[in-house]
């Protein structure tokens, strides 16, 4: 995760807690960390007194991760006197705050209990699935899955064709035929245009770039447009079932099954979705479930009707 992602992720974060203990200051401090990586502090410093008592930055570090999610590696020292002032300041009410709620009436509530075990209940489950994901994408099986991936697509790429594209989809063709004209006219470039305006959120955001497609890999209307463009060419807006769409061909070749590192996280994340479903059908399989409340008259007619939904769905289609 890049400096400016992980600063992203840790503010939204505080937005949330500063607004609960009317902190605003939390938020100056914590734009600086992002900024301090890999650089030298002793945790086990005593940083500052708070009437008395000694607080350690590895107290402030711990704080940190655990209530903002922030990384583990930042440099304290970093920080001038009066941020790092605002900053244990800040995990000293909230360590206030937790005292004080646990000796109340509060912490006994029953419903309190039950929400507490809860929030322990799915951080245990989610934490289960991630160690279950882990376990099965170790970097050896994903290689493994690629060897075996680019062994059968190399086949099935010999003697296409593939194009490198961009391209920004919207909902509407007025709004696209304003997009292209504000692309021609040199107001903004397809890049800019496709971050600002493209409803395929994945792609908009680097500027539309779709990377290079093989021929047969996306629907009819898009693949004959993308490879009769000319190198460099804006094409003509044209409509597929998803939208409106304008695109840009940067580049044409023989295809080539893509490098490990360019579709490693896609196979790490298709092994994990894997992993876990296979985890979940598991369960189902070894379930027998007899409804006592229902008659199983009741239950055929239900699934006669979920059928015939599934096949007008279909139809439609």
């Amino acid at each position: 995760m890049s400096k400016k992602q992980t600063k992203k992720n840790v503010n939204k974060k505080i937005d949330k807690r500063v607004v609960l203990i009317s902190s605003l200051v939390a938020i100056v401090v914590i734009a600086f960390i992002a900024l301090s990586f890999n650089k030298k502090t002793d945790y086990n410093n005593v940083i500052a007194k708070i009437n008395g008592n000694p607080i350690s930055a590895n107290e402030i570090n711990q704080f940190l991760k655990d209530v903002f999610e922030a990384p583990s590696n930042f440099d304290i020292n970093s920080l001038s006197a009066s941020q790092q002032k605002n900053l244990i300041e800040q995990f000293i009410i909230e360590q206030k705050i937790l005292e004080k709620a646990r000796k109340s009436a509060v912490a006994s509530d029953p419903a309190t209990k039950r929400k507490i075990e809860l929030a322990k209940d799915k951080i245990l489950k989610k934490a289960f699935l991630e160690k279950l994901s882990d376990d099965a994408t170790e970097r050896d099986v994903i290689e493994e899955e690629y060897r075996n991936l680019a062994s059968s697509l190399a086949n099935e790429l010999k003697g296409k064709k593939e194009v490198k594209v961009k391209h920004i989809l919207v909902s509407e063709k007025d709004e696209i035929n304003k997009i292209l004209l504000s692309i021609k006219s040199g107001t903004k470039t397809f890049e800019d245009a496709a971050k600002e305006s493209s409803q395929d959120t994945h792609t908009g955001k680097n500027g539309g770039d779709l990377g290079y497609i093989a021929e047969g890999s996306m629907v009819k209307e898009f693949e004959e447009v993308a490879f009769s463009a000319k190198i460099g060419e804006i094409s003509a807006p044209f409509k597929t079932d998803f939208g409106w769409h304008i695109l840009k061909v940067n580049d044409k070749r023989d295809a080539q099954v893509p490098a490990l590192e360019d579709v490693y996280f896609k196979i790490k994340q298709s092994i994990s979705m894997k992993t876990i479903n296979d985890y979940v059908n598991d369960i189902k399989d070894g379930l027998q479930i007899e409804l006592t409340n229902v008659s199983e008259d009741d239950v055929n007619s239900e699934a006669e009707l979920l059928e015939e939904s599934a096949e007008e769905e279909k139809e439609e289609l």
